[in-house]
């Protein structure tokens, strides 16, 4: 089956262009590249690990349907079966949205999608790895009702590429769209930490389950985004692991034991009973904080070249993930997560970078040598651009940038 995601990049990246090119043109600066490459990465390695959780993940749905589903072909294969399912589907998002905003660990997988201090589209493909492990058992009773799994999968597919487009700033209200549909307004609300909008349109397609259950709130106030505790790292592994390690600081702070397990179902702003009670910034204070940043010349455009291989490498590890054994997937997999450090340590300024940008574009060399990237001509042209990588990274080692912090 085709990977709707992997088919779908040349077009996210082809309307990430298109909205960049707009608002520039509007005067307005909506992208800052070493952020939105952070949220590319973090698409990255939750498709990396898509490539290794979803098949397990989705055995689960498979075992349900095949011998504990209620209904057999209500609906068949048919059109009705589908608005069925993406009915289905956008109300079991819908409550796993709300409870990734109320519920300690599922907030951590779900927190990296909200970390950058931007809106545009490139943060609709900042992803959570750890998503999946949350949200499968939101979706189990379409197996149940007798939802194929094809038709789930389609379903979910779809959900998830229409709120691709409702992460822009450059598309006011859509009348009377505004009053079912999920909006770019409705879901900037969303991702805003004003008091008033926090925990707020939890919709993915539909706004009409927040209109039913409390949750709804509309655009008034101009935004303010991000997360209340900033993330302040371009490296998308970090962000993948970083609320974890927060939550689990949190838990074990407090001195008593019976804390350590209740923690983790506690919501976000809850601290242990020994413990300070957390302080929340005003809305003032929020839009007053300067936004993480690092002077790093010379390194932006290198990093954006890089991630041409990184481009190709994982739409083939998407596209022939069914085809090539583990081994070889397994390779790809880690080049793509050591580029992603490699990268977020140039942009950074860490001094460890440089030394793991050389060895793995020399693993590259490697790898497209003995052919383990991908059997096909590709991986020459992938190993060819190591080699003039190499040279052009050495120039801007002669000329180190500043690594002096600086507000945007």
């Amino acid at each position: 089956m085709l990977n709707p995601v992997a088919a779908a990049i040349p077009v996210f990246f082809a309307l990430i262009g298109v909205e960049a090119a707009y608002a520039w043109r509007r005067g307005l600066r909506v992208y800052r590249l070493n952020d939105a490459l952070t949220d590319l990465g973090c698409g990255v390695v939750d498709q990396v690990g898509s490539v290794f959780l979803e098949g397990v993940l989705l055995s689960t749905y498979f075992y349900v349907y095949e011998y504990h589903r209620v209904l057999y072909h209500a609906f068949g294969d048919s059109l009705g079966m589908f608005l069925v399912a993406s009915v289905g589907v956008d109300f079991s998002y819908y409550w796993w949205h709300r409870a990734s905003h109320r519920v300690n660990f599922i907030w951590a997988t779900h927190v990296v999608h909200h970390q950058s201090d931007e809106y545009n589209l490139a943060v609709a493909l900042r992803q959570a790895v750890f998503a999946g492990l949350t949200s499968w058992p939101f979706y189990l009773w379409l197996a149940a009702l007798g939802v194929p799994p094809v038709t789930y999968v389609g379903a979910r597919a779809f959900n998830l590429l229409y709120q691709f487009w409702i992460h822009t700033r450059v598309i006011d209200k859509l009348g009377p769209l505004e009053s079912f549909l999920n909006t770019p307004s409705h879901h900037r609300v969303h991702h805003g930490v004003n008091a008033a909008y926090i925990d707020k349109n939890y919709a993915g397609v539909l706004i009409i389950w927040d209109k039913l259950f409390g949750t709804f709130e509309p655009e008034v106030e101009p935004v303010i985004y991000g997360t209340v505790t900033p993330f302040q790292s371009w490296n998308p592994v970090w962000a993948q692991l970083e609320p974890w390690q927060k939550l689990a600081q949190r838990v074990f702070a407090s001195g008593n034991p019976g804390m350590w397990i209740e923690g983790w179902f506690k919501p976000p702003e809850w601290v242990p009973r020994d413990q300070k009670p957390l302080v929340f910034p005003t809305d003032d204070e929020l839009a007053a904080r300067a936004k993480y940043d690092v002077d790093a010349p010379g390194y932006h455009l290198y990093a954006l070249a890089q991630w041409v291989p990184i481009a190709v490498a994982v739409t083939g590890l998407l596209l022939y993930a069914h085809d090539v054994e583990t081994t070889p997937l397994a390779a790809v997999g880690a080049w793509v997560l050591v580029s992603l450090v490699a990268l977020a340590g140039l942009l950074e300024s860490k001094p460890w970078a440089v030394p793991l940008e050389i060895g793995r574009q020399l693993a590259l060399i490697g790898l497209a040598g003995a052919g383990a990237v991908l059997v096909h001509p590709a991986a020459m042209l992938l190993g060819v651009w190591a080699l003039v990588s190499l040279p052009v990274l050495a120039t801007r080692v002669a000329n180190p940038p500043s690594s002096a912090p600086r507000a945007a």
